[in-house]
């Protein structure tokens, strides 16, 4: 996990200067976006701080307040240039939500944006407060960005409308994180990746019952190479290492995983892994001790015809939520040494 940066003394306003704040809290390193009408409309960025924590260094009279619907929510405007500066959200009526566009000095590309599904706002929120509502991210904690319903998308009957929820919501949060991960992922283990998202394109009656970003050494493709994946399905988040059929050499990658099934054993040093080779999707799979026993198990897997080798970590939903992008890196890195010796052969 990220280290906490302490306090910090941050600076905002409106356009005209009549409204002006500061905030004492970590330094902003995130925000979140939210495609609800009035956020998309105002284009804000929402970084929620603690009351405490902001003070407003001009007269309240300066401002104008918009309410809707429930009232909870006090979208503040100045009254001479119309910015929205800061109002008093919904989902965290005791907090104050700044935008993040109105921070002196932010540098806006530089921010980690996490998406939040308004349009669905009550499904939403619950995910939202599952993982800790407000704070987290301002504490250097970079989440995922799935929600729940990304999830759920796993569940909706029928081939065409499963497709079209997964191009809706699920592939473009992986095309985001792909991109985002790919160079983590490379300074970590110090070999080169190029990001790919599946585009689920064999299917064309079963609806896919996961989807996932693949790491790998090609740029023009994944599947005939092992690579690393950051998988979602109904029940949860996975970080896997895979090995398909179409792998060139794959019956000499099993003989030296096999080979070195102690060295890989004392490597894992006990980590419990599961395999994903047999897998329902119903449940996440069943982790087991990394033994020697479990790699060569693993290994004469892919010498049969068809075998594939698919072995990684999980979170089941309500973790996933929650999930920061260094535990996955910390999962791929445990990964490794398999990956590494897979890589080797195979180029």
């Amino acid at each position: 996990m990220a280290e906490i940066e302490g306090p910090v003394r941050q600076t905002g306003g409106c356009h005209c200067g009549k409204v002006r704040f500061e905030v004492l809290a970590p330094r902003l390193v995130s925000a979140d976006q939210c495609n609800c009408s009035i956020c998309s409309k105002k284009a804000y960025l929402h970084w929620i701080v603690a009351r405490k924590t902001f003070t407003l260094l001009t007269p309240l009279e300066e401002l104008a307040t918009y309410t809707f619907n429930t009232g909870v929510a006090k979208h503040h405007f100045c009254k001479t240039c119309g910015v929205a500066a800061f109002y008093i959200p919904r989902s965290d009526p005791d907090k104050v939500d700044v935008n993040a566009r109105c921070v002196d000095g932010v540098e806006l590309e530089a921010l980690t944006t996490i998406q939040f599904d308004g349009q669905n706002w009550e499904q939403s929120i619950a995910a939202y407060r599952e993982r800790g509502g407000a704070g987290m991210e301002d504490a250097g904690v970079k989440r995922l960005g799935f929600i729940r319903n990304d999830f759920e998308v796993f569940n909706v009957e029928g081939f065409g409308p499963r497709m079209a929820k997964i191009y809706e919501h699920v592939r473009p949060r992986l095309i985001r994180l792909a991109d985002e991960f790919a160079p983590e992922l490379a300074r970590s283990l110090k070999m080169e990746f190029f990001p790919h998202v599946t585009a689920h394109r064999r299917h064309t009656v079963n609806p896919p019952r996961e989807s996932f970003a693949a790491f790998g050494p090609s740029p023009r493709g994944y599947k005939r190479h092992p690579y690393l994946a950051l998988c979602i399905s109904a029940v949860g988040v996975h970080a896997r290492a895979v090995i398909k059929t179409e792998v060139d050499k794959r019956p000499e990658i099993a003989r030296i995983i096999a080979s070195r099934a102690e060295d890989l054993a004392k490597a894992f040093r006990g980590t419990k892994i599961a395999r994903y080779d047999a897998w329902g999707f119903e449940h996440l799979p069943q982790a087991v001790a990394a033994t020697a026993e479990f790699f060569i198990g693993a290994g004469n897997e892919l010498t049969k015809k068809s075998g594939i080798l698919d072995i990684g970590f999980a979170w089941q939903v309500r973790e996933a939520l929650a999930l920061d992008r260094a535990e996955l890196l910390d999962a791929f890195r445990e990964l490794e040494p398999l990956y590494r010796i897979a890589r080797s052969v195979a180029e």
